[in-house]
């Protein structure tokens, strides 16, 4: 199961004018926090390469730096938050402190996916290890009510429209939310049948930030398709004892790359892989017809700069196997590969998240450094004003 990742939602973590609290953790405490956190990241975390190309930021060089500030810190409070701004400079979706403001809703999620995928249990596991203390001082878990566990569902999320009969349907989807796939699946198979017969089908994912893949990879695009498609997929993992120990139930579905020959087909692999600090894995990922509607239509993906995650994985798999025409602008990136690590600070509990593997565009270039570069590019100050230059576009291509 190709879950990239289980990204449900970028959130920016508020910190709220509560009373300071006695200081609970020595300066000795925080140190140790902080230099086992630098540790894991230096050896595990696939991006460092990236983001001084991206963003100007050596941030391994900044060790000395930070741990002055950590020694600075006051108290509890003053140290999550800082805790949170050293992780926020590697300027990447998928690394965050999340899952300490969330617990409960990842122990909830990770469980439901343990019961088909039992390899997740390392998840839960390193999130019992956490505790809800930490809660006080980063808000409200904004997507699940958690008071009596349940999980919210989001009506609005979906939209099904019918812009001109016969003619052009668009479905938008605002998340690929785990919890959103067992209503939203059969509102999807319905319209299919609706507009079977269409010249045209625009799927919208704008400001899509992920969630689970299996919501486009199971129920949108089997439905679709009249014959399998054969999708294949290259991460590079680095050689850190906690990435490959996370990854490893992962790695016996993957084929193990030469880089020197990846190198005949795959010009833009970063210096960092040529260097030897990764393995190289290649997957091939099958997805065969399931209740199809046999769509013979033409099929338009709609993406914009909010496009992350898995439903960055939608856009790569659109444009690699030319399944849709990808329209829009260029997206974040991020979407191949697999869930991002859990890891829990030895002292605080603080429970921080990071991606463990690079996933690689056909031409070897990283996704979270480039994303994908649509097929058409519609530019416009929103996503309805793209949503409606691609209609005329389409309307136009008829005319003529």
């Amino acid at each position: 199961m190709n879950l990239k990742k289980f990204h449900f939602i970028i959130i920016v973590i508020i910190f709220f004018n509560y009373s300071v609290h006695p200081q609970k953790l020595s300066v000795k405490q925080k140190v140790e926090d902080f230099k086992y956190l630098h540790s894991v990241l230096k050896n595990n975390f696939p991006y460092f390469g990236v983001l001084k190309r991206k963003y100007k930021v050596d941030w391994l060089s900044r060790r000395d730096e930070y741990l002055k500030q950590i020694k600075k810190t006051k108290n509890d409070k003053e140290f999550y938050k800082k805790i949170s701004e050293i992780i926020d400079d590697l300027h990447n979706g998928h690394s965050d402190l999340f899952p300490t403001q969330c617990r409960k809703y990842f122990i909830k999620l990770y469980k439901d996916v343990t019961r088909k995928y039992p390899k997740y249990k390392k998840w839960v596991n390193v999130l019992k290890k956490g505790n809800d203390y930490w809660v006080k001082f980063t808000g409200k878990c904004y997507i699940a009510d958690m008071g009596e566990n349940k999980i919210t569902y989001d009506k609005n999320s979906l939209k099904l429209k019918i812009i001109e009969e016969g003619n052009i349907a668009v479905i938008k989807i605002k998340s690929f939310e785990h919890y959103q796939i067992e209503k939203d699946k059969k509102k999807l198979l319905d319209f299919f049948k609706k507009i079977k017969n269409y010249k045209n089908l625009i799927i919208d994912i704008q400001g899509n930030g992920g969630g689970d893949s299996t919501y486009w990879s199971k129920y949108i695009v089997p439905y679709l398709i009249n014959k399998t498609i054969l999708y294949k997929t290259y991460i590079a993992i680095k050689k850190g004892k906690i990435v490959q120990n996370f990854y490893g139930e992962d790695i016996k579905e993957y084929e193990k790359a030469d880089i020197n020959k990846l190198r005949s087909f795959m010009p833009k692999l970063p210096p960092e892989i040529l260097k030897g600090n990764f393995f190289v894995y290649s997957s091939t990922d099958k997805i065969e017809p399931k209740g199809s509607i046999n769509f013979k239509g033409k099929l338009y993906l709609l993406v914009d700069r909010g496009v992350f995650s898995s439903s960055e994985g939608f856009a790569v798999f659109a444009k690699t196997t030319r399944w849709a025409t990808v329209v829009g602008t260029r997206t974040s990136g991020d979407g191949i590969g697999t869930d991002p690590i859990i890891i829990c600070l030895p002292n605080s509990k603080i429970l921080i998240r990071f991606p463990g593997d690079m996933g690689l565009n056909p031409d070897g270039s990283p996704n979270d450094e480039t994303g994908t570069i649509p097929d058409i590019e519609i530019k416009g100050s929103s996503k309805n004003e793209r949503l409606h230059k691609l209609i005329r576009l389409i309307n136009n291509k008829i005319k003529h």
